[in-house]
């Protein structure tokens, strides 16, 4: 019950316009400050910034554990926040296809895919070319036999 009258009166206190206005001026200040200092590379913020980043880097560069354990949380958040807009994303895709023609979506697949597609024109070309002798020497051997001979005689 404590808190619910220490809620109350904190509430009630922060609704009056005197107390406000400062606190915004003040919170305003502070973001202006901090933007100004992470803009500015000389700065001690960003130095500070700057040594933060790199430790962490070389942590996770060094600990497999916390980098899974990041990636599975990652992977959740991501999750929760895309479930709802499923049906909006499968949406946009579609008619962001369809809205291709044929020569746009061609440069697409070529893009990013282009090399694989190589690589399976040149596969494709070479199994057929290794089908066709195959079948041509398969024909020409089973065409010296005599009882093939026989059944192509009239």
């Amino acid at each position: 019950d404590w808190q619910a009258r220490v809620a109350t009166w904190r509430d009630a206190w922060l609704d009056q316009p005197q107390w406000n206005e400062p606190i915004e001026a003040w919170w305003h200040e502070v973001m202006q400050r901090l933007r100004d200092e992470a803009q500015n590379p000389d700065t001690a913020l960003a130095g500070r910034f700057a040594s933060v980043v790199q430790t962490a880097g070389r942590q996770l560069l060094a600990d497999a554990t916390l980098r899974g354990w990041l990636n599975t949380q990652a992977q959740h958040v991501l999750l929760r926040a895309l479930e709802g807009s499923r049906d909006n994303i499968v949406g946009f895709v579609a008619q962001r296809v369809e809205a291709w023609d044929a020569h746009d979506m061609s440069r697409v697949l070529e893009d990013h895919i282009g090399r694989d597609l190589q690589f399976i024109r040149i596969n494709g070309t070479l199994v057929g070319a290794l089908v066709g002798l195959l079948l041509h020497s398969l024909t020409e051997t089973a065409l010296t036999l005599p009882v093939v001979q026989g059944w192509m005689l009239p």
